[in-house]
């Protein structure tokens, strides 16, 4: 029987492309410089977004780096979702939400060089990574034709109030570009300085007992409120109220090798200087500003563990507390370990800081050993151990003075104490000083150097004795 041969079907060829980053999906929403012009006031390149549906830019003042992105379906706790791109060059953060640094670096792009905006929503922004999910925002610039110069300057006033903080808060921006062509190649610089005043990012609040106690520091100036979700709570404080100083400087350069392929090189820097610090509301029976400890609101108790659960949220918000180290496992095993820890780094900042003003000298020298001694035992699960319960009144009673008062700045993965007072303080202005006001008696530092000296000064003549052979 012949052998039958199957037909030849034709061959199938797929071919595929990769768009480029600036080429968008039908559907969306693109507005040009011109556009820009004539509808938009646009004092910030962040300020172009204004009109864009769905979207929103929280933002409190002129050049505030505290301005994150968001969408109708990604509020700004959740930023990350929404990528902010200039030419093709990230802005955003890919991780980090709200405040800090997840807010894109606006001041990257001035609004003079803006040519064109597109905003891509939903599904079609699947071509970008996958923080993609709310928006992309893509910034097309421009290069000069000509030569061409620009110069800015303003300022606003605000005045804020709300609860217990209130006052006039100024921002003032000087900005330049300068741009050219000639020929082929162009060229394009921009200059920004910002400063800066704001109103609180956050308020510091804690959640309302719902029976009442005679526990903790009674305590006023605490308001009650509800959160967003009805619950509730107090509001005892406000948080990143910032003074900013910040310098951005960018340099493009542009060369033209074909009408259809043009090279591009830029470079910028952005320095941001900016102080942020937490008010408190609450007063003692003294007037006294409280920040730590135990207190009682009408008659309700605020534990530790909501202070704790309120600086995981403040301190967190500026990146303290993130630990990355490599440690020695009960077992010997080396282990790389990375902790977020910004309650407890907060508070222990605060109570050591407390300790160097309240605890005497040798005390304080032999506590750090019982510290590291402590932190061993409960690291290796012996918490109920002897020794750990030995230590724990040990250091109970080298804490009997630790009370008193911490001013903290929270900014840039630092928690810094830049203020500490407390009723049992051994600090002593007038003895530490060194101005006209020194009360010590400068006359008795001359024995005590004798008698401090004396030891070294015997040693120092048995070697010299040694050294020239006349020794025994």
């Amino acid at each position: 029987m012949p052998v039958m041969e199957a037909p030849q079907a034709p061959a199938i060829v797929v071919v595929g492309s990769r768009e480029a980053a600036h080429t968008t999906p039908n559907t969306t929403v693109t507005v040009d410089k011109e556009q820009l012009r004539i509808t938009t006031n646009v004092r910030n390149t962040e300020d172009a977004l204004r009109y864009f549906p769905s979207l929103l830019v929280r933002k409190r003042h002129i050049g505030d780096t505290q301005a994150p992105l968001a969408t109708r379906t990604s509020g700004v706790g959740a930023s990350a979702r929404s990528l902010v791109y200039a030419d093709g060059v990230l802005l955003s953060a890919l991780i980090g939400n709200n405040n800090n640094f997840a807010s894109p670096r606006w001041g990257m792009v001035s609004p003079e060089e803006i040519e064109k905006i597109d905003v891509l929503y939903g599904p079609f922004s699947a071509q970008y990574p996958g923080n993609a999910i709310g928006a992309v925002v893509n910034i097309r610039t421009g290069m000069p034709d000509k030569l061409e110069a620009s110069a800015t300057a303003a300022g606003s006033l605000q005045h804020f109030h709300q609860y217990a903080t209130g006052g006039d808060y100024s921002a003032s921006q000087l900005a330049a570009t300068l741009g050219d062509r000639m020929g082929a190649f162009s060229w394009f610089l921009s200059a920004n300085h910002v400063d800066s005043k704001s109103q609180p990012l956050a308020y510091v609040t804690v959640a309302s007992p719902s029976s009442t106690s005679t526990a903790g520091t009674p305590v006023t100036g605490a308001f009650s409120d509800l959160n967003r979700t009805g619950q509730p709570i107090f509001v005892i404080g406000a948080g990143g109220i910032e003074h900013q100083r910040q310098n951005d400087l960018k340099l493009k350069l542009g060369f033209d090798v074909t009408p259809k392929l043009h090279l591009m090189w830029r470079t910028g820097l952005f320095l941001n200087d900016t102080d942020s610090n937490a008010r408190t509301y609450l007063r003692n029976a003294s007037g006294v500003p409280a920040y730590s400890g135990t207190v009682n609101i009408d008659g309700r108790s605020v534990t530790m563990l909501e202070a704790v659960q309120e600086l995981n949220r403040r301190a967190g918000a500026h990146g303290v507390g993130r630990l990355d180290m490599v440690e020695d496992r009960l077992v010997g095993i080396k282990s790389r370990e990375v902790y977020e820890c910004p309650g407890a780094i907060a508070l222990i900042t605060a109570h050591q800081e407390l300790e160097n003003v309240t605890v005497e000298r040798d005390l304080a020298r032999f506590k750090r050993s019982v510290d590291q001694r402590w932190a061993e035992l409960v690291y290796d699960g012996l918490w109920f151990s002897p020794l750990k319960r030995a230590l724990d009144e040990f250091v109970g009673s080298a804490s009997t003075h630790v009370t008193g008062d911490i001013r903290m700045t929270l900014h840039g993965g630092r928690a810094t104490v830049t203020g500490r007072r407390g009723a049992a303080s051994l600090y002593e202005y007038d003895l530490a000083t060194y101005d006209a006001d020194d009360t010590f008696d400068q006359s008795l530092a001359k024995g005590f150097v004798e008698l401090w000296g004396l030891p070294s000064r015997i040693a120092a003549r048995r070697d010299q004795k040694l050294a020239d052979g006349s020794g025994a």
